[in-house]
């Protein structure tokens, strides 16, 4: 998962310093490696209406099932609630929406990249 987080981060960095010199030498490697990784992971299958679903299977996503556990006792200092996570117990899974949507959004940002810098976008995208 952490790839995914590094492009996702590259993307605002970018986006907040418009740093061209740093995109094409530092950036647009690592976005599109990223990009090839998921590219390599995302299946295409028909769905029920005929539609082109992708999926991606046996991943463990963050822990971002979070539930409040029960209330802190009280305190005049005390305001922030006691957050647990509970994801990383539920082990490998399918289709994580945190996984699905950050995986989309790197291979997005790769065509944008690739587009902007005229960088040959790879065929896996």
């Amino acid at each position: 998962m952490f790839q995914t987080d590094i492009s996702f981060a590259f993307r605002q960095f970018y986006y907040a310093t418009r740093n061209d010199t740093w995109l094409k030498s530092i950036g647009i490697p690592v976005v599109m490696g990223v990009a090839e990784f998921w590219a390599s992971r995302v299946a295409k299958v028909i769905g029920d209406g005929g539609q082109d679903i992708y999926i991606i299977n046996k991943v463990i996503p963050p822990g971002m099932y979070c539930h409040l556990s029960p209330p802190l006792p009280p305190s005049p200092t005390t305001h922030i609630p006691n957050w647990e996570t509970t994801d990383e117990s539920a082990g490998v899974v399918d289709n994580s929406i945190f996984t699905n949507v950050i995986c989309s959004l790197s291979l997005q940002y790769a065509i944008e990249v690739g587009t902007y810098i005229l960088f040959p976008l790879p065929l896996f995208i």
